[in-house]
């Protein structure tokens, strides 16, 4: 069951995302390489916006990049947080 919180009045309204595990979407996205994933979000049969990851080699990586551009993807790079996954959600939150 995902947790459940109240947003004091200083946030803005609403927040309005889903994060989703891509094993979650369908289980042989976790094996795909980079940029097969962003084919693969694009795609999809839902209409996914982008990409949240830790991974910021993506950025300098040709096939990544053209990837990127051609799905017209967001990609969410939560830089220095190397593969910590709770600091990275922290990044990504604040």
């Amino acid at each position: 069951m995902p947790r459940l919180f109240a947003l004091d009045k200083n946030f803005p309204q609403p927040i309005d995302a889903q994060l989703v595990p891509i094993d979650q979407i369908d289980e042989r996205m976790s094996t795909l390489d980079d940029y097969e994933l962003l084919l693969a979000l694009r795609h999809h049969a839902d209409p996914w916006d982008g990409l949240i990851t830790t991974d910021s080699s993506m950025l300098a990586q040709g096939r990544e990049l053209a990837a990127l551009i051609q799905t017209r993807l967001t990609l969410v790079v939560a830089v220095a947080s190397g593969h910590n996954p709770v600091k990275a959600s922290g990044l990504l939150f604040a």
